[in-house]
Order: C-alpha cells, then sequence, then structure tokens
C-alpha cells in the first residue's frame, strides 16, 4: 500500500541510494580517464555540460511539447533512447588483452 508513510520513506532512501550513486563513479572514470595534469579541466568540462544540459533539455522539450503535442515529445525522447542503445551496442568495445594494472593511471 503506497499510502504508508513508513514504506515511502524506504523507497524514497532506496531510489536516492540508487541515484545518488552515478555521480561519484562518473567523476571517477572521467578522473581516471583524463590525461595527467588536466583531471580539474575534465571534470569542468562535464559540469558545465550537466549544467547545460539541465537548463537546456526543459526549455526544449517544453516547445516542442507546445509545439507539437506532448505525445510526440515521448515518441521523440524514445526514439532518441532506442538510438543512442543502437549506438551503445554497436561500439566497439576495448580489448581486454591488457589488465587494468597494466595500463596503469596517469595520475600516479
Amino acid at each position: 500500500n503506497l499510502e504508508n508513510p513508513w514504506l515511502l520513506g524506504m523507497l524514497a532512501a532506496s531510489l536516492g541510494f540508487c541515484m545518488g550513486c552515478g555521480q561519484p563513479l562518473t567523476m571517477s572514470i572521467i578522473y581516471n580517464r583524463s590525461p595527467a595534469g588536466r583531471a580539474g579541466e575534465a571534470l569542468g568540462i562535464r559540469l558545465t555540460s550537466n549544467n547545460v544540459t539541465h537548463t537546456g533539455v526543459p526549455l526544449v522539450f517544453g516547445a516542442l511539447g507546445a509545439a507539437i503535442g506532448v505525445s510526440m515529445v515521448f515518441w521523440l525522447i524514445a526514439v532518441m533512447l532506442g538510438a543512442g542503445a543502437w549506438y551503445s551496442a554497436s561500439a566497439k568495445a576495448p580489448s581486454s588483452e591488457t589488465t587494468s594494472s597494466e595500463k596503469g593511471n596517469p595520475h600516479e
């Protein structure tokens, strides 16, 4: 029953925990993959693009929703997600010939 405040609280906490795991993971990936001495620049670009996206996407899709209708916006988002999934699936995976210990950390 979703009227139970304890159940809603536990659901909200678990959702917050699961969604909150993404930021530290992406920050560490960006740090490890950036060139030596340029980690701050890479993280700044990430934060800038996130803030531009958080501002621009609602404006763009709100304008599209007003112009072409709300249902078409959902179809457009579905097509974009499908294209992203197809692109991710078709991208060549990095070879596993070298282990992470052989690659080394560029920041050491």
